[in-house]
């Protein structure tokens, strides 16, 4: 709505030209309980309204759009009402190329006036079809590398999260283990908030518990919980080794995640998480993860 507040107009124009999706709770609004796709103006697109009923208890909102058919699509669940249908508003959206700016910001936000509503985002993708980000990649932090790129370039981006072999000027080759190893840091960061990571190793290396490593704030609970923790940690070190040839293969990973596949034995591990630390001592990667 960012575009009616700058411009005084009802329509957004320009950089403030936005797509959202607006799920309505808060009952003195005027639209009532709906959820409503609006295109850079205040009167929605399309929106399905919602019983207030409904609106008690446990909710996981869904928003999908697929580039090539151009549906965008919000749903509603409600958990503590089984029997009650989802709630779903749809709408087929023109070319992104004409609707929006050049560059533009993904976002979530939440109001909720004097009511107390607790909003979590349990997970969220993006991939482009764009050949140029295909062919120009200038970072690797979240995603899967469908081929193997050379650019000249410097790469840029979030510093401990890029992969040391990417963090040379001259020519880089960015590749699927970059994203692996993006990956495992992600992985740490969740269990592990605020250690660096040749702290993680250390641990590792001596045969010490990593999950004194583990955030605190992080309620770890009997011994499945603490394996779990383990194995998560391990399989972040894996990913993040400094040598491409010793992080395994994103489905591997997967794997590890998904299936319980196990993990390398501890001499594998340590001796590349040996590797990736001496890199990190020598100043090309000492960033907090």
């Amino acid at each position: 709505m960012a575009g009616e507040e700058v411009t005084g107009q009802t329509i957004a124009t320009g950089k403030d030209r936005f797509v959202a999706v607006e799920f309505v709770t808060y009952h003195n609004d005027t639209s009532n309980d709906t959820i409503a796709i609006g295109i850079s103006k205040v009167r929605k697109l399309d929106y399905t309204a919602i019983s207030p009923y409904r609106l008690e208890g446990r909710m996981t909102a869904y928003i999908s759009f697929n580039g090539r058919t151009g549906m965008l699509v919000a749903s509603l669940w409600f958990h503590d009402h089984p029997s009650v249908d989802p709630v779903q508003v749809s709408a087929q959206l023109p070319d992104l190329v004409t609707l929006l700016p050049p560059q533009v910001a993904v976002g979530f936000s939440a109001a909720t006036g004097e009511c107390i509503e607790l909003h979590q985002i349990m997970s969220w993708s993006f991939n482009s079809t764009l050949a140029l980000v295909k062919k120009v990649l200038q970072t690797t932090v979240v995603g899967s590398a469908e081929e193997h790129v050379d650019v000249q370039t410097t790469a840029v981006g979030t510093e401990g999260y890029i992969d040391p072999q990417c963090k040379k000027d001259g020519k880089v080759r960015f590749n699927c283990p970059s994203d692996v190893y993006s990956f495992g840091i992600v992985l740490l960061e969740i269990a592990c908030r605020g250690k660096r990571r040749e702290e993680i190793c250390g641990l590792y290396r001596n045969k010490g518990d990593v999950i004194e490593a583990a955030d605190t704030r992080l309620e770890i609970g009997g011994d499945f919980e603490r394996r779990e923790m383990e194995r998560l940690i391990i399989l972040g070190l894996w990913c993040s080794a400094f040598e491409t040839q010793h992080r395994p293969t994103m489905q591997k990973a997967m794997d590890v995640l998904e299936r319980n596949a196990p993990l390398p034995d501890h001499n594998f591990i340590t001796n590349s998480a040996l590797a990736s630390s001496d890199h990190d001592a020598s100043g090309a990667s000492t960033a907090n993860i």
